[in-house]
């Protein structure tokens, strides 16, 4: 795989809690790959969000972006991926950092066309 080079043979999904083969990534927020366990949990109504597909960056690449001002970064929390709708998450994850990153989430520009 080269930076940037999208996989689409995986099923990644981002779940509420913890399963048997999930790994954990940050506290109420588990990456699996199981599709039976995707199945169970929304069976019972669990909070879960699916992903086909993967882009990786090339080794350093990502580092070295964040060092020279490329990404803004923010801590993550189970309520960015499952409680705020996907066209608020930018706007809202900027005003929550506030200071001199607030101001941009005034901005109606989608940060897709970045």
């Amino acid at each position: 795989m080269t930076a940037g080079e999208v996989l689409d043979i995986t099923l990644l999904t981002l779940r509420v809690g913890l399963v048997s083969t999930a790994i954990i990534l940050l506290p109420g927020v588990a990456l699996g790959l199981s599709l039976d366990e995707l199945l169970a949990q929304a069976a019972v109504r669990k909070s879960v969000r699916c992903y086909i597909g993967y882009s990786g960056w090339g080794a350093g690449q990502l580092e070295a972006e964040t060092v020279e001002g490329s990404w803004i970064v923010a801590p993550a929390r189970a309520e960015h991926i499952f409680e705020v709708p996907a066209e608020r998450l930018w706007a809202s994850v900027l005003h929550e950092l506030g200071g001199q990153y607030a101001w941009l989430a005034l901005d109606s520009t989608p940060p897709s066309d970045n």
